[in-house]
Formats: structure tokens, C-alpha cells, sequence
């Protein structure tokens, strides 16, 4: 199969539907989740599985959404060792690429992570995590951390 497409999350604005696509790979219906923010809330309310169901690559809700809605779908893959590859036995090309297929797909759920962490530089202990770059330009506009 592969995994071409990067993409780990879509979000939807409800308009009356049911079905959302889900427009990237996964490999378990259970690595879907979903998440709900009702009109005029900043709330993200987690679905459960009697919320919906998974069909053809789209989620379907069980009931309409009220028009206004904002759909969450993300993927978070299992981080888990499914597979066993064992000494002398053959090595099917289905194993092999579901378990590389995966270690792929938590790596994109990991980048897609870390691209929003705070990064701490090491360098200050004084319990302020503040990176270089932003140390370093507060100086320039005479603002410091």
C-alpha cells in the first residue's frame, strides 16, 4: 500500500450530512478518532464508537450533526509491535509492508506532534523555556525574557 499522503487529521464543517471523508490511510478502524465541537462552543468533544461507525473510508455518524458543527477526524495509530518475524520462515510482502505501513504512519502522528511542542534549549535553568530564537530576537526589540 504504502502511505503517500502525510495528512494525519481533516476537520469539517457540519451542513445537515451524516458521511465525512476520511482522507488519509489507516490500517485499524480504531485508530479513527473523532471529535465533535458543537456551534458556538470551543469545546472538542471525543466521539465514542456508537457515535459512528467507519465505512469506505468515510465516517458516519449515526444521527445528523446540527449545521454548524466542526467534525475532527484524526488518525492515532496503536504504538505497538503486531507483527513477529521469525528466524528461517518466510517473510510475506503483505507482513512486511502492513508493519512498515504502520511504523510510518505512527512516525508521521510523532512529527506532527513534536511540530508542536514547546522546545526547551537546555541552556536555562531558571525555569523559563524559552528558545534561543525568540531570546535572541527579544534582545533585538529590546524585550527580554
Amino acid at each position: 500500500m504504502g502511505v503517500p499522503v502525510e495528512k494525519i487529521n481533516a476537520v469539517y464543517l457540519a451542513k445537515g450530512e451524516t458521511e465525512f471523508a476520511v482522507p488519509f490511510g489507516f490500517l485499524e478502524n480504531n485508530s479513527i478518532k473523532v471529535f465533535i465541537s458543537p456551534v458556538n462552543s470551543g469545546e472538542k468533544i471525543e466521539q465514542s464508537d456508537n457515535d459512528f461507525f467507519i465505512r469506505d473510508n468515510y465516517v458516519v455518524f449515526r444521527e445528523v450533526l446540527p449545521v454548524g458543527t466542526k467534525v475532527f477526524i484524526e488518525r492515532q495509530t496503536d504504538i505497538s509491535n503486531d507483527t513477529e518475524f521469525l528466524n528461517n520462515t518466510k517473510l510475506p510482502a503483505g507482513t512486511l509492508n502492513y508493519a512498515l505501513n504502520k511504523l510510518t504512519m505512527i512516525c508521521q502522528e510523532l512529527s506532527d506532534k513534536l511540530s508542536k511542542a514547546l522546545i526547551y534549549d537546555g541552556e536555562d535553568f531558571t525555569g523559563s523555556f524559552i528558545s534561543k530564537e525568540f531570546r535572541k530576537y527579544s534582545r533585538k526589540t529590546k524585550h527580554y525574557c
